[in-house]
């Protein structure tokens, strides 16, 4: 880590927590690398695959920072990969997820500058179908009123009784006064709680990195809106929620709006990297749990049928609001046409570099970069 240049090697093996805890320099360090909140993620993962993240709309994807990283191709041959050595490889990997075109084992970034020394955290909980729907709506028309400024994700959950509650988790660039400026929608909005406050920048930074998950199977559906989700969609989606099949403190199920594109996401062109999802207004979420069963939980064969009947019933609806496109970095086993939703129009290209780089299909997985359209 070079503190006065913002130059940052690091390993392939670190993990987001360990970045959380390097980067404050003790409330000194005026750079910053734009990851993740889930502490246990490496940064080879987070990276490769494009790297969204709360910082992500003022500072850019975590693959927007990157410079240059070490891998070990097929051959066994040490490859290093920058914009000036191997570009095409570069311009793969930074996209293309983790696994599939050799194994990384550092990566350099060039970090960003802490964008202001103090900024505002807010906390908004609803309850219910209808102030959860409000709370959405509003938290959706606010990240597209201001794409740069205000970041956040909005979570509904469903509870073992089977209602539901929401909870959205923001910040804003700039003070407490601002901040209540730019919420006045919401400050307005009736049966949600908020609360505003101002921090230190370091502070702020620390309160995004979530709890690490305990043991269970889980399943993430992801999907890109470029237009504003109606606000009778999102109201289906909480609604739906309450259905959700024999709820409890281990069946559970979660619909989020992901703040964490646009902005200074959309500063880098769809076909720049092999990340092609630039210019979306939200990502929107399922994420389902059940309990682990004793036999292996791999495959979308193993998600129990009454779960994944709710999840197609809502996706579907979901479908006809937002676009065919899900993040390569929530891999989906269930999803058909996987290589069209995470890469798009960039998939030529990839399938081009990977007979390139991996003619043999040496790094090959479930989802991997295919040899063949």
């Amino acid at each position: 880590y070079r503190a006065g240049t913002g130059g940052l090697r690091a390993g392939s093996g670190i993990l987001s927590h360990e970045v959380y805890s390097l980067l404050p320099q003790q409330g000194l360090g005026r750079w910053v690398l734009p990851v993740g909140t889930c502490p246990g993620v490496g940064i080879a993962g987070l990276v490769l695959g494009g790297g969204i993240g709360p910082s992500a709309p003022w500072a850019g994807l975590a693959v927007d920072q990157l410079r240059s990283t070490t891998l070990v191709n097929a051959e066994g041959e040490i490859i290093e990969a920058s914009a000036t050595r191997e570009p095409e490889l570069f311009w793969a990997i930074r996209g293309a997820g983790g696994g599939n075109f050799g194994i990384h084992t550092d990566f350099t970034f060039q970090m960003v500058p802490v964008p202001a020394p103090r900024v505002s955290v807010f906390t908004v909980r609803s309850t219910g179908p209808d102030s959860c729907t409000a709370a959405l709506a509003a938290f959706q028309r606010l990240r597209i009123a201001h794409p740069r400024t205000l970041t956040g994700i909005a979570t509904t959950a469903v509870d073992p009784s089977g209602s539901v509650a929401g909870e959205i988790r923001g910040q804003i660039i700039g003070d407490e006064a601002l901040a209540r400026d730019l919420l006045a929608p919401l400050l307005g909005v009736a049966g949600l709680d908020i609360i505003i406050s101002e921090r230190a920048w370091w502070a702020a930074f620390a309160s995004w990195l979530d709890q690490v998950p305990g043991p269970g199977s889980w399943w993430v559906r992801s999907r890109y809106a470029y237009d504003a989700i109606p606000d009778d969609a999102l109201g289906r989606q909480v609604d739906h929620l309450a259905t959700f099949p024999q709820p409890s403190s281990e069946r559970r199920a979660k619909f989020l709006l992901m703040g964490e594109v646009g902005g200074a996401v959309d500063d880098v062109a769809r076909t720049q990297t092999a990340y092609v999802h630039r210019g979306a207004s939200a990502l929107a979420r399922y994420t389902v749990n059940w309990p682990m069963p004793t036999e292996s939980t791999r495959g979308p064969g193993r998600i129990p049928s009454d779960i994944r009947d709710w999840v197609d019933r809502g996706w579907g609806d979901l479908a006809g609001v937002t676009a065919a496109e899900s993040y390569q970095n929530f891999p989906d086993r269930a999803l058909t046409d996987w290589a069209g939703a995470y890469y798009r129009e960039n998939l030529p290209r990839l399938i081009s570099a990977k007979r390139r780089y991996d003619p043999d299909n040496v790094f090959t997985y479930g989802q991997s970069v295919p040899l063949h359209g």
